[in-house]
């Protein structure tokens, strides 16, 4: 069974770069102007290895946490810490813009990135309940920074952003 990531998206949270940082959409729209976009997690533990516990993850699904549904999967090229990307990557492909180069270095410490490629809206959402975690095969009750799940291909519609 291969891995995925459950990742929520909140459009009304306060976050660093603005309330686009939670929104579906605005990732969609990114993706459509520069091909890709960056979605950034917190390291677990509060520190950054030099790999993402899980890189070979390739495949996500979106939990709207305004509907409390699982709404999207998304179509992810690589995980990797944010402190090896530039500042320059950043302003192509993050939502949210950085004070300056400075304060990017000293955010970068925190993060890890998830390269976003596409996002597919799902033929039916689905609560979190009908995903399991990859550990241990129990229901997913609860996702606040990420989870990582089994992938059971749930269908997606063929539109595609």
């Amino acid at each position: 069974m291969n891995k995925a990531i459950l990742i929520p998206a909140n459009p009304f949270r306060k976050f660093l770069g603005g309330q686009d940082e939670g929104s579906i959409e605005a990732h969609e729209t990114r993706i459509r102007e520069e091909g890709s976009v960056f979605w950034r997690l917190v390291a677990p533990g509060n520190w950054v290895a030099a790999e993402f516990p899980h890189s070979e993850v390739q495949k996500g699904y979106l939990y709207d946490t305004s509907r409390r549904m699982v709404t999207h999967s998304c179509d992810i090229s690589w995980i990797r810490p944010m402190s090896e990307l530039s500042y320059e990557e950043s302003r192509q492909h993050f939502l949210e813009d950085f004070d300056n180069r400075e304060h990017f270095e000293k955010v970068s410490e925190l993060f890890y990135i998830l390269n976003i490629t596409a996002i597919h809206p799902l033929t039916q959402a689905l609560p979190l309940m009908k995903f399991n975690k990859y550990q241990n095969g129990e229901p997913v009750k609860l996702v606040r920074n990420y989870c990582i799940i089994q992938d059971l291909a749930y269908p997606r519609s063929t539109e595609q952003y």
